[in-house]
């Protein structure tokens, strides 16, 4: 599975929390899967090392059985082809 990179304007930190934040986008065959995703660090973190959490943690929550995430179905050739007409 291809990652892709996260924006800056998608990451937030919680101060309340310690986190940081990201609904993470990764493509799969079937469509893209947008996943929650939250990493435990101070706010002084490098940026590598919060994209790098970040994917980790939606990667496992991809793999968790009742995670927060939402799937794009990818749209077929089939499913845009025009109905037929009904006869009047």
């Amino acid at each position: 599975m291809t990652l892709t990179s996260i924006d800056n304007d998608d990451i937030r930190y919680n101060p309340a929390e310690q986190t940081f934040q990201a609904l993470v986008t990764l493509p799969g065959p079937t469509g893209v899967w947008l996943v929650a995703a939250s990493y435990h660090a101070p706010l002084a973190t490098p940026d590598d090392l919060v994209r790098a959490g970040l994917m980790r943690a939606a990667l496992n929550a991809l793999a968790t059985p009742g995670a927060l995430r939402s799937r794009m179905i990818s749209e077929s050739p089939r499913a845009t082809a025009p109905r037929p007409q009904k006869a009047a």
